[in-house]
């Protein structure tokens, strides 16, 4: 159903461009046609008033957004002399259009924005002519094409497979694909192309409907082959993420939100033995999060020990110190910057900022991060001690009912769900993965191999590559937090993942993949938690963030938000929320809601997972091998085997989707095509 209620749009802290607002308010009272291009005209020619700076800085962000939201069909109205803007229509049948399509076609719209003005790009360009230019390579002339797989020849193979008899196919449908994981490490390359495994990767990314923006933390990026085909064509690409921290039907499925908690420990069957290892990983946790914390200069050992309010209460002072220091020093290093981009400029009449003036940019970017792991530290030491001021005179480890009397009381409740989340995190940074690229490649995505590269994820190798790149890795949270090197084990048991659309389905939907254990009883499957509510930044262009940054800056004297692992969650969203604030616009999460919810999927990869990412056992009981090559190879084997059988069989008997796969031309499908000014390209590629 369609959310159809109008959100002011309107900032009154813009000051003498009002009037610019109000004469384009005036343009959009005549009528919506050719709206967005007077918006575009307006941030060509901004308006230059003198001692204006702050209010022009507002004022052309707010016109960012605002061109961001019409791209994305949010409706423009004017109301008493204000802008309303209505969120986008919900998709409904009309005209008889498939209403799945319309909806995705939406979606791509919104994005397809921010996915062409990368190609604007010089470097981009650049890269796209470096990859398909045409070199010697191995005795042979190479590029980017030659990773490309011949659709023709495919579709000749796939053909006289299908002249088979149904029982005669099972054997050739196993082989005519043969698709392996090749990890992407730094300085690897092609074996037939001679390119760094990065440049493909990243030449194939640029192909999906979603901008190409990087991200902070764990990463582990994947190219999926074709074994069969000469030269190994690409079948899809895949990427590994950090786990998002906060997902709530997910949370809700492995047991770490309150309400999951609650619900589970008042149902029926909830005994005495379940309450004690929900006990246990409690306490467990509380000493290993607190011996995970530097605490010198925050607390004693004794206090450690025997913790009191009037503890507590410290260490919320001394987080607030640290927090204000932080932010005094960031604004310290904008300064310096400023300094030095400004020969001769004289500085701030402070005194303490003059002194400090005399460090360098990154001596008070050092010292602006030290204090904000002091403040992470009081925080935390915060939380645990007033945990543990209720488990030392609770009954922690008893009997169910012991435990659901605890959660009956305000003081047992929160200490509860502290130790909960403090669970939750320390399992989301080590033993979770997000899938956030996953699909195939023309002519592969006409025959189910956006599912093929989903089922490969779930197989072992990706658990011992992720161990093998991740052993002996220390932590950056848990090392500043700690003050020395923290490294803990890497066991991957768990992978989640969001589809693009919310409708329908989605190539997730019924992946379900025998093991090797007992007889194929036991499964691997995508299983779909809910949706999202549909909250983010991806809505939002480059420019646009590039306009509330530069107003942030202005406004708050420093960079307080940065895309730097250990500041945050979800660094773009919290930028955006600010710098909408800063602009001066109210309710600012109707605007940073974008509507497009997606469908949360989760993958246990063994039968306890969820009890061992609550903590409550040692062993996830992993559903595939990993404990040799030979062992990996075997499971890696039988998930293609069981794709082939169980997808593949489908395309192949169909000859209007292999009638697709030998339409497919590779000259089609190059990035080359996707650049409106391709002058530069063209200077290099040549056409094989």
């Amino acid at each position: 159903m369609s959310d159809t209620t109008p959100y002011l749009f309107w900032s009154q802290t813009i000051g003498p461009y009002e009037s610019d607002l109000n004469q384009l308010l005036a343009i959009l009272e005549k009528g919506t046609l050719g709206f967005l291009a007077k918006v575009e005209t307006a941030l060509n020619k901004l308006s230059c008033y003198p001692n204006a700076e702050e209010e022009r800085l507002k004022y052309e962000a707010y016109l960012h957004v605002l061109r961001d939201l019409l791209r994305q069909e949010w409706r423009p109205e004017v109301r008493q002399g204000r802008l309303y803007l209505y969120p986008p229509a919900s998709v409904e049948v009309t005209d008889g259009k498939d209403p799945v399509q319309q909806h995705k076609d939406a979606i791509r719209n919104s994005l397809d924005w921010e996915r062409k003005a990368q190609f604007h790009k010089k470097s981009v360009q650049e890269f796209i002519a470096y990859v398909e230019r045409e070199r010697a390579f191995a005795g042979h002339a190479v590029s980017i094409r030659l990773l490309i797989a011949d659709g023709k020849r495919l579709a000749r193979q796939l053909h006289a497979i299908a002249q088979l008899d149904e029982a005669a196919q099972a054997g050739p449908l196993g082989e005519v694909i043969q698709p392996y994981l090749q990890l992407v490490t730094d300085k690897a390359r092609c074996e037939y192309t001679g390119l760094l495994l990065q440049d493909v990767w990243r030449y194939f990314r640029y192909q999906w409907a979603t901008p190409y923006n990087p991200t902070p933390g764990r990463q582990m990026f994947y190219l999926v082959r074709d074994a069969n085909q000469p030269f190994h064509p690409i079948i899809g690409i895949a990427a590994l993420g950090s786990s998002l921290v906060q997902l709530t039907a997910r949370d809700d499925v492995i047991g770490w939100t309150p309400k999951a908690f609650e619900k589970r420990l008042f149902a029926d069957d909830f005994d005495d033995d379940q309450a004690e290892k929900i006990g246990r990983m409690m306490l467990k946790t509380l000493d290993d999060v607190l011996a995970d914390i530097a605490t010198e200069g925050l607390v004693t050992v004794k206090e450690l020990e025997s913790p009191s309010l009037e503890i507590v209460q410290r260490l919320q002072e001394v987080e607030a110190q640290n927090r204000a220091n932080r932010i005094e020093l960031l604004q310290q290093k904008r300064e310096s910057e400023r300094q030095k981009n400004i020969p001769n400029q004289p500085p701030l009449d402070l005194d303490d900022v003059k002194e400090r003036l005399l460090m360098s940019p990154e001596e008070l970017s050092a010292l602006a991060m030290k204090a904000l792991y002091a403040a992470k530290r009081a925080k935390m030491l915060q939380r645990l001690l007033a945990a543990k001021m209720v488990a030392v005179s609770s009954e922690f480890v008893g009997t169910a009912n012991s435990l659901r009397k605890l959660w009956q009381s305000d003081e047992g409740q929160k200490a509860l769900k502290i130790l909960i989340q403090e669970n939750k995190k320390r399992k989301v940074g080590i033993n979770m993965m997000d899938i956030i690229i996953c699909g195939a490649v023309p002519p592969y995505n006409i025959l189910m191999g956006g599912k093929l590269v989903a089922m490969l994820l779930a197989g072992p190798q990706t658990m011992s590559d992720y161990e093998r790149k991740y052993t002996g890795y220390a932590s950056k949270i848990a090392s500043e937090l700690k003050g020395e090197a923290v490294r803990r084990e890497p066991r991957l048991v768990f992978l989640g993942t969001t589809s693009l659309y919310a409708m329908n389905s989605s190539q997730y939907n019924r992946i379900v993949i025998p093991t090797l254990i007992n007889h194929g009883k036991e499964q691997i499957r995508y299983e779909k938690y809910g949706l999202t509510k549909g909250y983010g930044s991806v809505h939002f262009s480059e420019k646009t963030r590039q306009a509330l940054e530069r107003l942030l800056l202005h406004t708050k004297g420093a960079r307080l938000i940065n895309n730097r692992f250990g500041e945050g969650v979800n660094p773009k969203l919290r930028h955006a929320s600010a710098g909408l604030t800063a602009i001066g616009l109210i309710a600012v999460d109707n605007f940073i809601r974008h509507r497009s919810q997606r469908i949360v999927y989760g993958v246990p990869l063994g039968r306890k997972a969820y009890a061992f990412l609550c903590g409550e056992t040692e062993d996830p009981e992993y559903f595939f091998d990993a404990s040799s090559p030979q062992k990996i190879d075997e499971s890696m084997q039988h998930i293609a085997h069981y794709w082939a059988a169980r997808w593949l069989s489908k395309r192949v008997r169909s000859a209007k989707f292999l009638e697709l796969v030998a339409s497919f031309d590779k000259n089609d499908y190059l990035l080359s095509n996707e650049l409106q000014d391709d002058a530069l390209v063209k200077q290099h590629v040549i056409k094989l």
